[in-house]
């Protein structure tokens, strides 16, 4: 589909935080900056009968996560879209007129709402503190922090295991200045105030998506517990982004915890790269003057 060219068929009503597009197949709603970030569930039809006969997940232009919904409701089909941001979300959500070929219009707004989520345009740039998509560790529970993913062993607390996921965070110069140095010191680094022992071997890893780094153990103890806790930290990278996971457990016990870790790590993709193209050829306001001789 050519969604400039398909555009032309579609009116637009604007509203604070939006826009609906209307025209002969049905009509698209468009939310912008919403948050908190939705799940997909919570925009399905709150109806007995509806549910979700086909969902996937596809990367924008600009290189971010997104899901496109079609949900059943009775016999009227709904295309929802969530565009995922740092802090907010972009949100679609278009509907076919009923009547005669009504299957053939929830065909078209399915694709026409599909291209318009990957081509949101969210603007927050490619090199910046990424989510890291990743499987979620069988029976873990996840607590989201602002800049990670932190899981907890099924047992927690009686077993006091969790591994941390953190952003992707852009490589040198960016993870050298001042302020990203600063904020691992404040926020990330989680081995900050421990006594730690002589740092041991590290392990060279090479997962299947092409991301390679090191694992390596740190055991320490912070200054008002006398516990040791070992952290097993796993720093990959590709040639954009440094990816950092994090084993946290008592000492004793953290080999019992270390395949769970391995099997996240091993599931970590890589951010997306923008497949931006330059249209602006095919973009000529009344004001613009012509180009060429």
């Amino acid at each position: 589909m050519d969604l400039l060219t398909e555009l032309a068929a579609w009116s637009r009503v604007s509203f604070a935080g939006g826009a609906q597009l209307r025209g002969a197949l049905g009509a698209v709603t468009i939310r912008e900056r919403v948050a908190p970030i939705p799940r997909l569930a919570a925009m399905v039809p709150d109806a007995p009968d509806a549910h979700v006969v086909r969902a996937e997940r596809l990367v924008t232009l600009e290189g971010e996560h997104a899901v496109v919904a079609r949900v059943r409701v009775a016999d009227r089909s709904r295309a929802l879209a969530i565009v995922v941001g740092d802090a907010a979300a972009m949100t679609f959500d278009g509907a076919a007129h009923g009547g005669p070929d009504s299957s053939d219009r929830d065909d078209a707004v399915w694709a026409f709402v599909r291209e318009l989520a990957r081509h949101a345009y969210l603007g927050l740039g490619e090199l910046r503190r990424r989510r890291c998509v990743h499987a979620r560790p069988p029976g873990w529970t996840g607590i989201a922090h602002a800049h990670a993913t932190r899981w907890l062993h099924p047992q927690f607390p009686r077993t006091p295991h969790a591994i941390t996921v953190f952003d992707a965070r852009p490589l040198a110069p960016h993870a050298t200045t001042a302020p990203s140095v600063i904020d691992r010191e404040v926020l990330s680094d989680r081995t900050r105030g421990m006594l730690k022992e002589p740092p041991g071997p590290v392990a060279r890893v090479v997962t299947g998506s092409g991301l390679a780094g090191v694992v390596g153990k740190i055991v320490g103890r912070m200054q008002d517990a006398g516990t040791p806790t070992t952290i097993v930290r796993a720093s990959l990278a590709d040639q954009r982004f440094e990816y950092v996971a994090e084993l946290e457990a008592p000492a004793a016990t953290a080999g019992d915890s270390l395949a769970a870790l391995v099997a996240l790590v091993e599931s970590i993709e890589p951010v997306p790269m923008p497949q931006l193209v330059d249209v602006s050829h095919r973009i000529l306001y009344w004001g613009d003057e012509p180009r060429g001789g």
